[in-house]
């Protein structure tokens, strides 16, 4: 999995579904109530992983606080490389504390918010289907 051109060390992905937008409209007086929907909301993705040298928690710090929008790329099925991707913005890494027996190693947590829900191919940055 690559952020941008940057190798997430062990790194693995969970989304959290934002879902639709839906309004509600109560009818008075009644128990009917009309329901619009407005497009999707937001992706909510959460990447995690480990990094097992100084050099690997420096790359993951970096690309995690530069700004702007990146491509979370990863793979679509085992044992594929890296051929889907969702355009996303950042939150900073968190760090867990490293393992007393093996001071060079740090689990991490990245938010990975994706505005536009859409995931796109890697070969021709079209939308997956």
């Amino acid at each position: 999995m690559k952020l941008d051109d940057t190798t997430l060390p062990g790194a693995s992905m969970t989304t959290i579904d934002g879902g639709k937008k839906l309004t509600v409209y109560p009818f008075l007086f009644t128990i009917q109530n009309a329901v619009l929907e407005a497009g999707e909301n937001a992706l909510a993705i959460v990447v995690t992983g480990r990094c097992e040298s100084a050099a690997e928690r420096i790359a993951v710090v970096a690309i995690a606080r530069a700004t702007g929008v990146k491509k979370l790329k990863h793979p679509s099925e085992i044992g594929k490389t890296d051929d889907h991707y969702y355009n996303v913005t950042t939150d900073k890494a968190r760090w867990s504390s490293s393992n007393p027996a093996n001071p060079g190693y740090w689990r991490y947590e990245i938010q990975c918010i994706a505005g536009d829900p859409t995931l796109y191919q890697t070969s021709d940055d079209a939308p997956a289907e």
